[in-house]
Order: structure tokens, then C-alpha cells, then sequence
């Protein structure tokens, strides 16, 4: 699956699931700009678009029903008399705090769903989903908290963990009935949180919030970004840099360096068989043939340079990525995959007549003409699979890859974000009003995965102010 939203006014996210049998995924994004932006070779920074892209590999959380998600906390019963007396190894500790940590993240992930289907259902199926959904989120809870009491003597370490997941469980089950809630009311939802409030406040945890009182909720939301990080951070991944491509890159671009030199070198002999040395500052004639050589030859290099430099980068997409990083886990060395990407900015007429076609479809044919002369921002990103990756969360079906792309560079020229119109009122008289005026960036995805390809349109609309939103 892939999904493109908003991450804030100056960021996207793209979001690409990634099974484990596909081994790995060949993702490309095309970004077509109008070039009034000002995104050309020179504007064009690569480095900056790595410094300011984010991304993150994850396993999946694992996919169990709701209800089912107890079968993750088998390690933990399986140990919990050892654990209840507090003579548990530190392996076997290790192993029931990364089961609770995974049952937190799969029960998060279904509430999520659950919550989704629920708002999408007609008018009778969301009252049942809506019963079922507080039903199950007070059993989860419920059947959590009889297994926390059934270890009556953990060590202070295992018992934290115990804790705070289910803070956690409980801050997740009660945010998803209140996002119901609020799209519609229900009284089977206010029964549940003011029923799950008060169990909070019983258990020592944070209990109603008010508007009013600032930092008590910035507290609230320190700790449940700190809990977040905490139970999510047993799926993550983490890329370690690798300087093999720059290396590669860096010895195109001496290449181009090192024929440019050869060039002004040339020129500097030319001027000594053909003129000779000057004899000295009065010698006019031959100091000044010398000087245009010299001066023509370092000139010509320097353009040279730069040129064979762009030709390089141009080219190096076709066999070598800019950047590659290598995936291991959490705390340890060992390599389980790679990423390579790669980011160019390209002309119209050098995008693929298919990328081109989806991106054409549905416009205007005015809009085309219009942007016959757009820039491209082309990103590329191969991440590549190794087998041992299964083993280190048997429980996932796969990964999911998360980029952020930041597009606050690509504001900067945009006019301002509303223009003056003008209505007549009832009365016959004129007044102003403001239309917003926004800018259209088609945006095309393709991914690779497991011998399949996926295309996808979206439409960017942006502001000075930032995103506004996207369609399609």
C-alpha cells in the first residue's frame, strides 16, 4: 500500500508497505514544477534535499484482531512464574518486555482501524461498530490489567515496563472513542471515557484534561510521546551511512576535474611553442598572445569542469545511486539491508512518456501548454531485503518505509497566498473579497515490488503559507 498526506504545512510523508517476500521495493517520485519556482541547476541543493528528507523502516506492527492480540504475550506467560518471583534472566526479562512492547503496538494499530471502518460505515452499521469497538476496548483493557495482576512480584524494571504499557493501552483506547466521539456523538462513548477517566485517575495516571491549563496538557502530551517512542521503538530499524557512492561520485567528478586541467594545460603550451616566454613586462606582443592563452585556457577549464560535472550527475542514476545506507537493528552492527536513493532535477522532455501520461490525465489542455515548461524533482530509493531480516520480528509480515519530504524551498518564490476579487453585494455595491491562490504540483509515484508495479497520481497544492492539501 502507499499513502501520500500531509505531515505539516512544510513536510509530506510518504508511506510504502513492504512484505517480506517482495524483498525489498524500487520507489520513484516525480514531483513536476511550475518554473516560475525557481528550481533549476543552480537553486537545485541535493545536499540540502538529503539534509532536510527524513526517513525511517519499521517492521509492520503485528497483524492480529483485537481480540486475538493476546497471542502475543505468550512469552510472557510462559515465564510468568519466574518473572512473578523476580528471578527471571535477563534474557528471558528482555523477551517479556519486547512482547509487551509488540502487543501495545498491535493493539494501537487495530484501534486505529477499527476506529477507521467505524467512521466510514453507513448510518446502522456505524452504531454497531461503534458498540463492538467500546466492547472490545474495554476487554483488551480489562484482560491486559488481569495479566499485569497475575505477576505479583515483578522486579522494578519489569513491573515499569508492565506500567507504562498500560498507560499506554489506555491513552490509545480512550483517544480513539473520543475521536468517535467528536465526529458524532454517542452515549456509549461518553460512558466509556468517563468510565476509563475515572480508572486512570484510580490507577495514579493522568486523568481529564482542560483546556485552560496549559502545561498540565503539555505534560500529558511529553508523556505520551515519550510512551509512544517507547513501545513503537521495538519495531524500528535504523539506517547507518555507508560512503561507497560518494566515493564512486567523487571520482566521476575528478575525472571531469582532471580532463578540464588538461585542457588549460594544452592551451598553456600552444601559448609557449607558438609565442614563447615573454621576455619581460615591455615585450607587449608576446605577453599579451601569452596572457589571452593563459587567461582563455583557465576559462575554458572552469566552464569545462562544470559541465563535465553536470554530465557526470546526470548520468550516474543510470549505474550508481547518490547515497546508500545500509538497515540494522536497534543497538547492533548487523546488516539485514540497504538502501540507495538518488535525486536529480530533470527537463520535461526526459521523463518517461508514461510518467508523463498519468500526469496529464484529467488536466486542462490549457494547463498543459502552460506547463510545457515545468522542472522536475526526480527522487529515486531502492531498498533491498536480506532474508535474515525475518528473524528479528517473526511476529511482522514486512516493513514499512516512511519518508518525509520537506518543501519549504519551493515556496520561497510564490507570490502572495490571496488575491483581491471583487462582488457586487445585494445592494448593487462592490466589495472586495479573497480568493486564495494556490499552486498545482502533480506528483507521480511508481513502485516495484516483488515483480508488480504500482502508479499513482496525486496533485500537491500549495501556498506561500505551505501545503493546503492534496488531491486525487
Amino acid at each position: 500500500m502507499i499513502r501520500l498526506r500531509v505531515h505539516d504545512p512544510t513536510a509530506l510523508e510518504l508511506q510504502l508497505d513492504v512484505p517480506f517476500q517482495s524483498g525489498g521495493a524500487d520507489l520513484e517520485v516525480w514531483f513536476f514544477l511550475p518554473s516560475q519556482l525557481g528550481v533549476d541547476d543552480p537553486g537545485f541543493d541535493r545536499d540540502r534535499f538529503y539534509r532536510e528528507r527524513t526517513a525511517y523502516v519499521r517492521f509492520e506492527a503485528p497483524r492480529r484482531l483485537l481480540l486475538e492480540a493476546d497471542a502475543l504475550l505468550g512469552a510472557l506467560r510462559v515465564d510468568r512464574a519466574r518473572l512473578s518471583a523476580g528471578t527471571a534472566s535477563p534474557s528471558v526479562e528482555a523477551a517479556a518486555v519486547r512482547a509487551l512492547r509488540l502487543y501495545g503496538a498491535c493493539v494501537r494499530d487495530q484501534l486505529r482501524e477499527r476506529r477507521q471502518e467505524a467512521e466510514h460505515a453507513s448510518a446502522v452499521g456505524r452504531e454497531a461498530a461503534v458498540r463492538a469497538l467500546v466492547e472490545d476496548g474495554e476487554a483488551v483493557l480489562e484482560r491486559y490489567r488481569s495479566t499485569m495482576a497475575s505477576i505479583t512480584r515483578p522486579s522494578s524494571s519489569f513491573a515499569t515496563a508492565l506500567r507504562a504499557v498500560n498507560d499506554y493501552l489506555s491513552m490509545q483506547t480512550i483517544e480513539v472513542w473520543f475521536r468517535l466521539h467528536a465526529s458524532s456523538p454517542h452515549p456509549v462513548l461518553e460512558a466509556a471515557i468517563r468510565k476509563e477517566t475515572g480508572a486512570r485517575i484510580t490507577s495514579g495516571f493522568h486523568g481529564e484534561l482542560a483546556e485552560a491549563d496549559a502545561v498540565d496538557n503539555e505534560h500529558f502530551v511529553t508523556e505520551l510521546n515519550r510512551l509512544k517512542k517507547y513501545i513503537l521503538s521495538v519495531l524500528h530499524l535504523r539506517f547507518v551511512s555507508t560512503h561507497r557512492t560518494e566515493a564512486a561520485q567523487d571520482l566521476a567528478f575528478g575525472l571531469a576535474a582532471a580532463l578540464a586541467m588538461t585542457v588549460a594545460v594544452f592551451f598553456q603550451l600552444v601559448a609557449l611553442w607558438t609565442v614563447g616566454t615573454p621576455g619581460g613586462p615591455r615585450d607587449w606582443a608576446s605577453l599579451s598572445m601569452f596572457l589571452a592563452f593563459a587567461v582563455g585556457g583557465y576559462i575554458l577549464k572552469d566552464r569545462m569542469k562544470d559541465h563535465l560535472k553536470g554530465w557526470f550527475a546526470r548520468r550516474l542514476p543510470g549505474w550508481l545511486y547518490d547515497r546508500r545506507v545500509e538497515l540494522c537493528p536497534e543497538g547492533e552492527d548487523t546488516v539485514l539491508g540497504h538502501a540507495e536513493e538518488t535525486v536529480r532535477r530533470l527537463h520535461l522532455p526526459e521523463v518517461a512518456a508514461d510518467v508523463v501520461a498519468l500526469r496529464d490525465r484529467g488536466e486542462d489542455p490549457i494547463e498543459l501548454v502552460v506547463r510545457a515548461s515545468d522542472d522536475v524533482v526526480h527522487y529515486r530509493r531502492r531498498l533491498r531485503l536480506l532474508p535474515t531480516l525475518v528473524a528479528q520480528c517473526p511476529e511482522a509480515d514486512g516493513v514499512e518505509q516512511i519518508l518525509r519530504i520537506h518543501v519549504r524551498d519551493w515556496l520561497r518564490r510564490m507570490d502572495e497566498p490571496s488575491r483581491a476579487l471583487y462582488q457586487l453585494d445585494d445592494d448593487g455595491h462592490a466589495h472586495r473579497i479573497h480568493g486564495p491562490k494556490t499552486y498545482r504540483i502533480p506528483v507521480v509515484i511508481r513502485v516495484q515490488r516483488g515483480g508488480e508495479t504500482d502508479m499513482l497520481r496525486r496533485v500537491l497544492v500549495l501556498s506561500r503559507q505551505g501545503v493546503v492539501r492534496i488531491e486525487g
